[in-house]
């Protein structure tokens, strides 16, 4: 008997499991939820007719604590409602345009995702009356099931319970477990006021936040931040390479610094904005963002323009139509949490040209505090930070080094998982070739789960046949290089080709699952190259002289016998290194070359091109100090308020108007006498110490070892006295040599 099949096409499902890690990735913590929360309600007030609005269109952040129970986050609007099939076709939905910005609306929200994200944190209650039927409506989302109850008419009982007493609105209620530490009252009120997506509706006239603490009665309306600055650029212009695009930028200079800022809570910088979302607060390049000298500035920036063109790109994929080539990515990160996408031609372009506005007002700046400086130091001085100056060098290259080395390891781990959660499977997804085998691991925090040991066996399972595992059952030993933490590793073959399997590690209390695809053969790995293009967009080029890897991809029928690749680098500060041929890889269906750069400037940044025939591809290089290389100390004639130091790029400042530092010193008018003394010395190789040391642990958080925002403290302070004590006896040996 013959079976006849046809063709079937349909849309790829996705599994609960993949919105799950979306999710968690998006929502953090319960700051990320109330910006999402916060800025729905906004959002809510923004659709409503403004005949309709209210005077003053109110939002209420109610935080309920209960002992021994999930805390309760609230957040409540007096806007339009939402019905039952409002609920049902955005709650219960996933991805669809129905926020508004899809036709025009003045929005912030455009993926449909950010109120269904925040169960990352827990069960997300939806209660609502509209005023389209005057119903009481509710759903409730947990694990990415939706619940909706009957519709009802809403009783004075619950009007009351709600807080919603006459009229329309809306409250979502979050229950928020003990893993997700919620600040206290007053921490939680500073930390609203400068969450950066919040910045315009706190300073909107028409909206007013308040944050309630239910256990003490406390009711504080959020007041936007308040400081003094001067105009310095107010100026609209052109976005090059996109005709109908104008921006509107206005920088000030304020009378305070704002130094040390975490990026979402950052005063400082430009707010970027288009019709009526905050995207960012930026410096428009990574080097201005730790330069003292532009902390000095704050402004905005705003540009329609990035409303429509992600609404093209999001029409063009609802048509299944390619996106047009200056506009090939969502111009938004989609998870909120890197602002605009810097890969997108536009965002180049925009920035570029603010870039030329800002970056003069910066080095204005610089020369105005170089101007200023009185000369601090004598000869003797100098002598002793040449040698502190030797010493963080090598401090910074050796722990450097053995970071690397353990990042080249681990390369997927995440430190904040393994803090927070307590374990980590990796690698979390991984694509094998059929006949192939990859290391596999299971890191597991012993301050977490105190009642896991080494020795204890974690057995491994697979979910399908197309997989092997070898071993299977394997004893837990310490790491080699994170201290409390146990390791164990096993190898996984692909055995037949698969779309989706994966395995099971369990030990304990631990079960934790990671999924895996099994590919036919290579072609399979590169059957997404339909152009020539660089295996990266942006290479980060270290300056010590050493290769930086290049990868160029060509698909195998525009190279069927390889051929000399043409390479060109815009900056003549970089160079190539190895021969640029692509190589023909029939059993990958691509032709590769390989070969190298390396540069010897710090901050340079030019394109890459290479073309084949009539095909071009780009990406960019960096050129980047490693920690350690160029580091100069000096004592300068500034004051950095609550700082006693700063690092310029690879210059550490320090502060002598500090009022610890100053005392020390003596008079200027003796020439700052107590330089000599042991005192001061010592005090020195302290201040030294502690700047080298955060340095250090500040590169490691740049590349991905810890959160930009620490919440385990204990374990950030080991790694920080770890360090010190490794440091600072050679720092007061160099200050003060023993008899």
């Amino acid at each position: 008997m013959v079976i006849t099949q046809t063709t079937v096409t349909r849309d790829v499902k996705v599994a609960k499991r993949r919105l799950q890690q979306d999710s968690r990735g998006a929502i953090r913590d319960v700051q990320d939820a109330l910006v999402e929360l916060i800025t729905n309600a906004d959002d809510a007030y923004q659709r409503m007719l403004k005949s309709e609005r209210p005077k003053i269109c109110r939002i209420e952040i109610e935080v309920e604590r209960r002992r021994g129970e999930p805390t309760l986050v609230r957040v409540r609007d007096f806007a339009q409602g939402l019905t039952r099939d409002d609920m049902d076709k955005k709650i219960g939905e996933v991805g669809d345009r129905v926020s508004g910005m899809e036709s025009g609306q003045a929005v912030r929200g455009t993926n449909s995702r950010g109120a269904k994200d925040i169960q990352a944190l827990g069960t997300v209650t939806f209660e609502s009356i509209s005023t389209e039927d005057g119903q009481f409506h509710q759903c409730t989302l947990s694990a990415w099931k939706l619940k909706l109850p009957p519709t009802e008419t809403p009783s004075a009982a619950r009007r009351k319970s709600l807080g919603i007493t006459d009229g329309s609105g809306t409250r979502v209620t979050l229950r928020v477990g003990p893993r997700h530490p919620i600040p206290q009252h007053e921490n939680l009120l500073e930390q609203l006021r400068k969450l950066v997506p919040l910045r315009d509706i706190l300073i909107d006239p028409s909206r007013e936040l308040i944050l309630i603490d239910t256990n003490q009665g406390r009711r504080d309306t959020l007041a936007p931040p308040q400081f003094d600055a001067h105009e310095r650029v107010k100026r609209g212009f052109d976005v090059p390479g996109y005709p109908d695009a104008t921006a509107k930028i206005i920088i000030k200079r304020a009378t305070k610094q704002f130094l040390d800022e975490q990026p979402r809570f950052r005063l400082g910088g430009i707010l970027v904005k288009s019709k009526h979302a905050v995207h960012e607060s930026t410096y428009f390049d990574e080097r201005l963002s730790s330069d003292p000298h532009a902390a000095w500035f704050v402004g905005r920036l705003k540009c329609d323009y990035i409303d429509q063109l992600w609404n093209e790109f999001d029409e063009a994929i609802s048509a299944d139509r390619d996106p047009p080539e200056n506009n090939p990515e969502p111009v938004i990160d989609p998870q909120r949490k890197a602002g605009l996408v810097r890969e997108h031609p536009f965002v180049k372009a925009l920035y570029g040209e603010a870039l030329k506005l800002l970056r003069p007002l910066v080095e204005e700046e610089r020369k105005r505090a170089e101007s200023d400086r009185e000369k601090i130091e004598d000869s003797a001085t100098r002598r002793k930070l040449n040698q502190l100056e030797k010493l963080a060098s090598q401090f910074l290259r050796d722990e450097t080094s053995s970071e690397e080395e353990l990042r080249d390891q681990n390369a997927t781990d995440s430190s904040s998982q393994l803090r927070e959660k307590g374990y980590t499977l990796n690698p979390p997804f991984l694509k094998l070739v059929a006949g192939c085998s990859a290391r596999y691991w299971l890191n597991i925090n012993t301050r977490v789960f105190q009642e896991v040991r080494e020795g204890d066996s974690v057995q491994v399972t697979r979910l399908t046949r197309d997989i092997s595992v070898h071993p299977n059952i394997m004893e837990l030993e310490p790491h080699p290089k994170m201290p409390d933490v146990l390791r164990a590793q096993w190898n996984v073959t692909g055995e037949s080709r698969t779309e989706a399997t994966g395995l099971v590690a369990a030990v304990g209390p631990i079960r934790s699952e990671t999924t895996l695809e099994v590919l036919g053969d290579e072609k399979e790995r590169y059957k997404h190259i339909t152009r020539l293009e660089f295996s990266n967009a942006r290479y980060m080029v270290k300056t010590d002289g050493s290769r930086k890897p290049i990868k160029v991809l060509c698909p195998l029928n525009m190279a069927p016998e390889g051929g000399l690749l043409t390479v060109n680098v815009a900056d003549r500060k970089f160079r190539l290194k190895g021969e640029t041929r692509l190589v023909p890889k029939a059993e990958s269906g691509v032709a590769i070359a390989k070969f190298g750069v390396c540069s010897k400037s710090e901050g340079v940044i030019a394109t890459i091109k290479a073309s084949f025939g009539e095909q071009v591809a780009e990406a960019q290089l960096m050129g980047k100090d490693p920690p350690g290389v160029g580091i100069k100390i000096k004592l300068e004639d500034i004051d950095l308020t609550s700082q006693r130091s700063q690092w310029v790029g690879n210059v550490l400042e320090i502060a002598a108007r500090h009022p610890s530092i100053r005392r020390y010193l003596g008079p200027k008018s003796e020439e700052f006498p107590g330089q000599r003394h042991k005192h001061f010395r010592l005090l020195l190789a302290e201040v030294v110490a502690d700047a080298v040391v955060r340095k250090a642990l500040s590169s490691f958080e740049r590349n991905g070892e810890y959160d930009d925002e620490v919440r385990d403290w204990d374990f950030y302070y080991s790694q920080y006295h770890r360090m010190m004590s490794k440091f600072l006896p050679g720092a007061h040996k160099l200050q003060l040599p023993e008899p």
